[in-house]
């Protein structure tokens, strides 16, 4: 539960630094300066908090069930997907947010010595016997 959590605070942190709005019908990549709403992340959507939350959820999942990591990134993708195929981001945001939660999940996962991915299967850490 807390590598997507993270992975959407982290998101929300970068849309109000980054400030790129969505996308509209008359503009292309239209940034919001710091002096309008500067704490609001409302309209701006670099990077996709949706991406970020979906592929934090599904980087948890991989790493604790390595079984589902393929049927949790088609579900990830499929996520982000809809965020541009709707018009509500560009890709460029659904990159960044996957990013964000994947590298989240990763971080979340070396921090808590959680077993890593190797060839698809977990490894014990070193310091366990």
């Amino acid at each position: 539960m807390l590598s997507p959590v993270l992975s959407g605070a982290w998101a929300e942190l970068l849309k109000m630094t980054l400030r790129r709005e969505r996308p509209s019908q008359l503009e292309a990549y239209v940034f919001r300066p710091f002096t309008d709403r500067p704490w609001s992340s409302s309209g701006l959507g670099l990077p996709s908090s949706h991406a970020a939350v979906a592929f934090g959820g599904s980087m948890a999942l991989m790493i604790l069930f390595p079984r589902l990591r393929w049927p949790a990134l088609v579900m990830a993708v499929g996520c982000a997907l809809t965020r541009v195929a709707s018009g509500a981001h560009y890709p460029t945001d659904m990159y960044l947010g996957a990013l964000v939660g994947s590298v989240t999940g990763l971080l979340l996962a070396h921090w808590l010595k959680i077993p890593s991915l190797r060839f698809g299967h977990a490894q014990p850490s070193p310091d366990q016997p």
